[in-house]
């Protein structure tokens, strides 16, 4: 009776634990992971029973990492604390921060390693988050700084678009002037293009000009949200292989906009609020 009852508290620390409990045979085979993995994964465990934990859950450019780490616990060296990210059923990226073990027989004989892991992925998001801010802040302070002591208006739009550039980590930025006709706009600063970009016009009603859904009302103006015509219009976006962006109006005077400034990436990007500001 005192056996039954360790183990049903056992199995149920396991099934009700809001930590992954995975173990895996000596060769890398899932053997066993909790309800709470089932849910996190979307994985039904007799759907993934026996089949090699790095090709079903671990992303590719980490498997190696993860293989090193497994022959390590089983050759002695538990891991504690190490962060490795797992790839969901519904292709949703979690990181995980694991600790493991072997787990021996009654004989001494290894039977696998034993690991429990913590979903971190909103803490990371939340502390990069911070950090994003924190430098985009510093960027504020550092755009007024300049435009105080910048006398060239040139020279500060360009040093701006750099620094728009970096902060935001995209490939490219484009800084756009209404012309006195109002009717043109005037790229006057850019940072990343292959070729140079400063001296390019607009019309406003040019199809698929991404400044002109900006100056339209959606502003802020995402790029995926255009129609897929409108973004194949721009030679400059097709040349850079541009897939993603955010395009933002600056303000002018007499309720007038003074322009557009763009950020483009060449990769999938989801822009945050913060990064909108």
């Amino acid at each position: 009776q005192d056996l039954r009852n360790e183990r049903d508290f056992a199995r149920s620390l396991i099934d009700t634990a809001q930590v992954i409990i995975l173990l895996l045979d000596r060769h890398g085979r899932i053997a066993m992971y909790n309800p709470y993995f089932t849910t996190l994964s979307g994985y039904a465990l007799d759907e993934v029973m026996g089949r090699d934990w790095l090709d079903v859950f671990i992303p590719a450019a980490q498997r190696a990492k993860m293989r090193d780490s497994f022959a390590l616990t089983l050759a002695g060296r538990p891991i504690a604390g190490t962060v490795m990210p797992i790839v969901t059923k519904s292709g949703d990226v979690r990181d995980v921060e694991w600790h493991g073990k072997i787990l021996y027989d009654d004989n001494g004989a290894i039977l696998g390693v034993l690991y429990s892991g913590l979903d971190i992925t909103l803490h990371l998001r939340a502390q990069n988050a911070i950090r994003a801010r924190e430098r985009q802040q510093a960027t504020v302070a550092t755009l007024g700084r300049l435009a105080l002591n910048e006398p060239n208006l040139g020279r500060l739009v360009e040093e701006a678009a750099v620094l728009v550039r970096e902060t935001l980590a995209t490939d490219f930025v484009k800084i756009l002037e209404f012309e006195s006709d109002q009717k043109r706009l005037r790229v006057i600063g850019g940072a990343g293009w292959g070729a140079p970009v400063v001296g390019n016009t607009t019309t406003i009603d040019e199809a698929g000009a991404h400044a002109l859904a900006v100056l339209q009302g959606r502003d802020p103006s995402f790029l995926h949200e255009l129609p897929e015509a409108a973004r194949a219009a721009s030679a400059l976006l097709r040349e850079h292989a541009v897939v993603s962006g955010i395009g933002v109006a600056i303000s002018g005077r007499n309720g007038r906009p003074f322009g557009v400034v763009g950020a483009y990436a060449s990769s999938p990007r989801e822009f945050s609020d913060d990064d909108v500001t």
